[in-house]
C-alpha cells in the first residue's frame, strides 16, 4: 500500500524534472488537485481520524500521472501544444493510462 496525497517530489520525481521556483506552485497545485480527485471519487483512499492513509499503488500511481498531466497540461490550456510546417500539434485532454490506473475506464462492448 502507498501514501496518498501526493505530493511535489512524487510528481517531480515521475516527471524527471527540478521545478523552477515559479513551477513549484503548479505542481504543488496539480498534485493537491489529483489527491482530492482520487480521495472525491473513493479511489482506494482510506481515512482515519480524517487523515487518508493507505492507498493501493496503482491509484497512487494514477493520482501521480494526474498531476504530471495536468502540470505540463498548463502550456497547452486550448489543447495546441505547438505549430509547424504541419500544422497544429494537439494535446490530448484525458490520459487512458491514468484513467485505467485510476479505474475510470470502463471498456464498452459494442
Amino acid at each position: 500500500m502507498a501514501q496518498l496525497p501526493i505530493v511535489r517530489a512524487d510528481v517531480e520525481a515521475y516527471l524527471g524534472v527540478s521545478a523552477t521556483p515559479t513551477e513549484l506552485q503548479w505542481i504543488d497545485a496539480a498534485a493537491a488537485a489529483a489527491s482530492s480527485f482520487a480521495a472525491r471519487h473513493g479511489l482506494g483512499v482510506v481515512l482515519v481520524d480524517g487523515e487518508p492513509v493507505d492507498a493501493p499503488a496503482d491509484v497512487r500511481l494514477g493520482a501521480v500521472m494526474l498531476a504530471g498531466r495536468w502540470f505540463q497540461r498548463r502550456n497547452s490550456v486550448t489543447g495546441v501544444a505547438s505549430f509547424s510546417d504541419f500544422g497544429p500539434a494537439y494535446v490530448k485532454s484525458t490520459d487512458p493510462d491514468a484513467a485505467m490506473l485510476l479505474g475510470l475506464y470502463r471498456p464498452g462492448v459494442g
